[in-house]
């Protein structure tokens, strides 16, 4: 009663009675028929069954996290030791010079912008009177301040990266990974916060050169600080203190908790198309930086405008007062001058800092600590699916 398959069927043709081999092909075709049947109930069920493909995907998606999280741990050093705070730092710095030297001209056209709004209409205005003058091109006039900037620019945002991150790496050791956005923003936003108060002690003296010798126009370092503390007092250079915590703390606070979640969303996509990173310079994350940069700033401009023309000297030092003055001479419009420009570099700005900053992360050997090197977990998934 053994079924013949059909090679061996027509081998032993000739040696089987005619009836016995057709027999032999009716219980195989029997046998292929409900082969057959089997294969297509097996299909129809998966096919109407998505949870079979949800549980599959879900698994892959695990296995490739998990993965993931092996090849941080062999090429990563550890979060929280001297060696990850040094990286971070300096991958911090890097970021925080490429994103000041690339839009410094920019920068300069919005202080001069916000400086003597009456003066100048608008930022491209105030950016064709800086490079174009009496017939002539003065190019170097729109990078005045840029080195003072640019080297003051890798302590600060090394002190306010490290200081972030570290932070970060604090929350998540006491309280374990935010698995909920209010979770997430709030404790981004702490980080930021800690991290700018820091690194305010360096940006601030830094700044308050900056502006006065972009308002000057032919003054060095040292020229502009001696003004300042000839004028002023020692304390002049930190003049504009309280406003600019006023301003970068919350810009900070709101920047840093954006782009995070928008990152977390993005690293969850790829996580659950069971895609990896590209390369290192990931368009994603620059374009969540863009994202967070903008709207952070279109709420911050009238505070960014007050702490510009106190620090250079173009209205009283006290915040009220200057709020007054810059209402009485250009009315309320005047809180935003440069508004557009401003959202414009703070989008570039955010863009090619974080870009810059997850980029030197990655080359460094940095782990991110990121929801791509962790394993899914079950609100994640059921947000995924």
């Amino acid at each position: 009663d053994s079924v013949i398959v059909p090679g061996d069927a027509l081998a032993a043709s000739d040696l089987l009675p005619e009836k016995t081999l057709d027999e032999a092909n009716h219980k195989y075709r029997i046998a292929a028929d409900n082969l057959q049947d089997s294969i297509s109930h097996q299909s129809d069920k998966r096919l109407y069954r998505p949870d079979f493909f949800r549980h599959d995907h879900r698994n892959a998606v695990n296995k490739r996290a998990s993965e993931r999280s092996q090849k941080v741990k062999k090429s990563s050093c550890q979060i929280g030791s001297l060696g990850y705070a040094l990286r971070v730092g300096l991958s911090g710095g890097l970021a925080g010079a490429a994103g000041t030297a690339s839009l410094f001209p920019l920068d300069t056209a919005k202080t001069l912008r916000q400086a003597d709004p009456v003066k100048y209409k608008n930022v491209v205005s105030a950016l064709s009177a800086a490079l174009y003058r009496d017939g002539q091109w003065h190019v170097a006039r729109v990078y005045k301040g840029v080195i003072p900037s640019t080297v003051g620019s890798i302590p600060s945002s090394a002190l306010y990266f490290g200081a972030y991150e570290s932070m970060k790496a604090f929350f998540r050791r006491v309280n374990g990974e935010p698995d909920s956005t209010p979770g997430r923003f709030c404790m981004h936003a702490i980080s930021a916060a800690s991290g700018n108060v820091l690194s305010s002690a360096i940006f601030v003296p830094k700044e308050a050169i900056k502006a006065q010798m972009q308002f000057m126009g032919n003054a060095n370092i040292a020229e502009a600080a001696a003004n300042l503390c000839k004028t002023r007092g020692f304390q002049g250079l930190y003049t504009g203190y309280k406003a600019t915590l006023l301003r970068n703390i919350p810009t900070a606070a709101l920047r840093f908790a954006l782009y995070e979640e928008f990152r977390h969303r993005h690293m969850m996509r790829l996580a659950a198309n069971n895609q990896e990173e590209s390369s290192t310079f990931n368009l994603g994350l620059f374009g969540a930086g863009a994202m967070a940069g903008i709207m952070a700033s279109a709420l911050m401009t009238p505070v960014d405008v007050l702490k510009t023309r106190i620090a250079t000297g173009t209205c009283p030092v006290d915040m009220p007062s200057c709020a007054k003055h810059v209402f009485q001479q250009s009315g309320f419009a005047g809180l935003y001058a440069g508004a557009g420009s401003r959202m414009l570099a703070s989008g570039a700005f955010s863009a090619i800092g974080f870009g810059v900053f997850e980029a030197c992360k990655k080359g460094f050997g940095v782990s991110s600590n990121s929801v791509s090197a962790q394993p899914t977990t079950t609100r994640a998934k059921q947000r995924v699916y």
